[in-house]
């Protein structure tokens, strides 16, 4: 491979404003066409296959309140297993 022909385009701002999911689909709010383009007209020549990998550079997660269960309750709900399988294995 010709070392000359790769090109580095990380970096703030150096960046294809679009995304793809397949070939040659525009939908889900990509533009793979769009996207295959604008690589094209950088490279100044068509290219044949593309490989790539999902990065996110940001992202924010939301908690929502999950009830635990109480020490009571996870003590009372092991005693009753307990007790069942005691009773099981004497039957």
């Amino acid at each position: 491979m010709d070392a000359s022909r790769f090109f580095d385009f990380s970096g703030v701002g150096n960046y294809f404003a679009a995304c793809a999911f397949r070939w040659p689909s525009s939908d889900g709010g990509c533009n793979t066409p769009g996207l295959v383009s604008g690589v094209e007209s950088a490279l100044g020549a068509q290219i044949s296959t593309v490989s790539g990998v999902y990065r996110a550079t940001s992202f924010s997660i939301a908690l929502s309140p999950v009830p635990e269960p109480s020490a009571a309750a996870l003590l009372l709900a092991g005693l009753a297993l307990g007790a069942f399988r005691v009773r099981r294995r004497n039957v």
